[in-house]
């Protein structure tokens, strides 16, 4: 069954023929790409945010769902409905630095404050970079937290002295909390000083030691959001570029944001978000530090590597929960892919190549930003049938995942 996905235009997606998003959103329903719109998201899935519709009716797919239940699959009625969000995610500026809640700590959000915080579900999320994707994510590790205090004096304008001094003589979990309390919480007039001050004084130094303090960055992070608080964030987190094909698994309270580039994303099915900078919108500075993980992690530990299957023609990305898994499949032109048969139903959207989907008395030609919805316990035959090889990403309930949290006898 084709979908048509919901597409999302965030004033920091990127704009016309440079956007993934556009090319894919476009080519799939054959309209023009607009360059005065910035295509930033193409959402698969039903939340009420965003819903896909089906192609040949254009009625929402939790209607047609609704009604036919088995599509789904028994397991996943169990799991409400469609347990994930699947997206491709196209970024020309920073988004907000943010935190997505566990799902205990989302109810008690709701139940706190219902006005700001509706959604009751937990947000996990993975992303796969399709090409160089810059990001921020996680604390960085200590000592490199430390050298960035020792040596931006910039840093003092915004955080008192002797805290940066106790912090240094030990690194204490409360003195760390009161720091990103100072910067999260100060005031424009005195942003706008310290990132004058710290412009001023890299502007004319080596090229060497632009990169080792993160110029450019907080260059491009003033000129994007002009003296916001989370601007010098980036000494506290893991900033890194992310190749494509490379993936990270991003839990409830891991700090990021997505800097520049475009990505594969699926989360749980929520839109449920804590930000503390690099926005205009509406900053949560205490919930973020209630709920933020403060473990530091390095860049290796972050990064989660695929497991090819089949030659290397197919890469499976297995986060660490049931609600969704991730396989790339290429598919070399004349070739056909059957796809396994499934307990439980899954999606997928076509990156490149062109073909058709289906057995002979039910084919469907399919092509660039084609999405399409396979029922539970079926296979289908994929052709590629023109162009270079076809690249297609599945998104499916992660079954196994699902089975190891119910059951300790799964091989």
């Amino acid at each position: 069954m084709e979908l048509i996905g919901h597409l999302q235009t965030y004033e920091w997606g990127k704009y016309g023929k440079e956007s993934v998003v556009a090319w894919l959103y476009c080519n799939s329903i054959d309209c023009r790409i607009d360059s005065e719109t910035p295509y930033a998201e193409l959402w698969i899935g039903v939340h009420k945010n965003g819903e896909s519709r089906i192609k040949d009716c254009l009625h929402p797919l939790s209607e047609f769902l609704s009604k036919n239940t088995h599509v789904i699959g028994g397991l996943t009625s169990e799991m409400w409905c469609l347990p994930f969000l699947f997206k491709v995610v196209s970024v020309n500026k920073a988004l907000p630095i943010q935190v997505h809640p566990s799902k205990v700590q989302a109810l008690d959000l709701r139940k706190r404050m219902p006005r700001i915080y509706k959604d009751v579900n937990h947000k996990p999320k993975m992303i796969i970079a399709l090409n160089d994707l810059q990001v921020l994510c996680a604390f960085r590790p200590l000592r490199q937290i430390r050298r960035f205090l020792r040596e931006v004096p910039e840093l003092e304008m915004i955080i008192p002295k002797e805290l940066i001094r106790n912090y240094l003589i030990k690194p204490r979990k409360e003195w760390f909390i009161q720091m990103l309390l100072n910067i999260l919480s100060r005031e424009e007039d005195v942003m706008e000083t310290t990132i004058t001050c710290f412009l001023q004084r890299l502007e004319n130094e080596s090229e060497e030691n632009k990169t080792r303090y993160l110029y450019n960055l907080i260059k491009k992070f003033s000129e994007w959001c002009p003296n916001d608080v989370g601007i010098f964030m980036c000494y506290f987190l893991n900033y890194f570029t992310l190749e494509s094909g490379e993936s990270i698994f991003i839990a409830p309270g891991i700090p990021h944001s997505y800097i520049q580039g475009d990505c594969i994303e699926c989360s749980a099915c929520s839109d449920n978000v804590i930000r503390c900078g690099l926005t205009p919108k509406f900053k949560d500075i205490d919930v973020f530090l209630e709920i933020v993980d403060l473990k530091s992690y390095t860049i290796d530990q972050l990064i989660m590597e695929a497991v090819p299957r089949t030659s290397g023609t197919v890469l499976v990305y297995n986060p660490p929960l049931y609600e969704f898994g991730i396989t790339k499949i290429i598919i070399e032109k004349g070739e056909t892919f059957q796809t396994p048969l499934y307990e439980a139903f899954c999606t997928f959207i076509v990156m490149s190549g062109e073909g058709e989907v289906g057995e002979d008395n039910g084919k469907r030609a399919i092509k660039v930003g084609s999405i399409f919805f396979l029922f539970a316990n079926e296979r289908y035959l994929i052709r590629c049938t023109k162009g270079n090889n076809m690249v297609l990403y599945f998104a499916y309930p992660n079954t196994r995942q699902y089975y190891q949290s119910t059951s300790n006898t799964i091989d």
